[in-house]
C-alpha cells in the first residue's frame, strides 16, 4: 500500500489486522464481534463488482450455467437475434431445442438484474 508521508487510517488498519487469528481473542464473543466487525468493513470497502463477483462467480451453480451457456453457444446466437428479450423456450429453440425449463431454471436463473 503507498504511504505517503505518515500512517492514515488505511496502514493502520492493515496493520491492525495482519495477523489477527482465530486465537487472538480471549473469548468466542469477542471473536464474533470482530468478524461481525469484519464483515461491516468488507460492506464499507467492497466496490459494487466486487460484491457482485464475490456473491455470484464464486458460486459453483453459477459458474456451471455459464459453461451450459457457452457450451450451447446460446449468446452468440442470441446476439444474431438483436438481443431482443426472450423466453427460456425461445432461448432454447435457439441452441436446437435443448429443455427450456432446465435451462431456465439452471442457467438463467441466476444471471445480474438487467
Amino acid at each position: 500500500m503507498a504511504n505517503n508521508g505518515g500512517p492514515n487510517h488505511g496502514t493502520e488498519y492493515l496493520r491492525a489486522v495482519k495477523d489477527v487469528t482465530v486465537s487472538s481473542f480471549p473469548s468466542e464473543e469477542d471473536r464474533a464481534e470482530a468478524l461481525q466487525a469484519t464483515y461491516e468493513a468488507i460492506a464499507i470497502l467492497e466496490s459494487p463488482w466486487e460484491t457482485y463477483t464475490r456473491l455470484y462467480l464464486n458460486n459453483p451453480t453459477v459458474m456451471a450455467g455459464l459453461k451450459v451457456i457457452k457450451d450451447l453457444g446460446l449468446m452468440g446466437k442470441w446476439h444474431e437475434k438483436g438481443n431482443i428479450p426472450m423466453t427460456s423456450m425461445e432461448l432454447a429453440e435457439l441452441v436446437g431445442g435443448c429443455d427450456s425449463q432446465l435451462l431456465r431454471k439452471y442457467c438463467l436463473r441466476h444471471r445480474p438484474p438487467t
